[in-house]
């Protein structure tokens, strides 16, 4: 606690689980000859925020590039989540697989690759015809999507790849979905 310009600050600190809305009761004793004690509650409201982080890796396809998957932009509630694939080999077909954050080794069909989000939701980005493409998720204005975790990866349909499942895997991300 410091006082510094007539007010009284206090450092405290919250659990990372902790969202929404909260009172905040708060008591406190002067250390002085009259001892007094002082009594506070404030209504707080905890927003997550947004988080981004890139995973594990992709494997190759027909231009022996492995491609990548980035963010440009944070996952906000009521924004575009921005994301660019890298390094698609030219004409292939791309689609995003939203899900939870996993790790499947699917050397039997593809050999080298691993999936690191499960397919719950496909979204075609579509065949594109440089190596770089940009996919837009929109995040609904909705405080229900706030701390809402999710995992993703680009497949790539790549039918120039030799193996007995043609597709090239970016490396997987995990967004969590917060305020700004």
């Amino acid at each position: 606690m410091t006082f510094a310009s007539r007010h009284y600050t206090f450092q405290l600190r919250v659990p990372a689980n902790r969202t929404g809305h909260h009172v905040l009761w708060l008591a406190w004793q002067r250390d002085d000859p009259g001892g007094e004690v002082f009594f506070s509650t404030s209504d707080i409201d905890i927003r997550p925020a947004p988080k981004y982080v890139s995973h594990g890796k992709g494997c190759t396809g027909s231009n022996n590039a492995v491609p990548t998957l980035t963010n440009l932009t944070q996952p906000v509630i009521g924004k575009n989540l921005e994301l660019e694939i890298d390094k698609a080999a030219a004409l292939s077909f791309v689609t995003l697989l939203f899900g939870r954050r996993t790790s499947v080794d699917l050397g039997a069909v593809a050999p080298g690759c691993t999936l690191l989000a499960t397919p719950d939701v496909l979204l075609p980005v579509g065949p594109w015809p440089g190596r770089k493409m940009k996919a837009v998720l929109p995040i609904p204005d909705d405080p229900g999507f706030l701390g809402l975790r999710f995992g993703l990866q680009a497949l790539i349909l790549d039918p120039s790849v030799v193996r007995l499942l043609p597709i090239a895997l970016s490396n997987g991300g995990e967004a969590t979905i917060g305020w700004q």
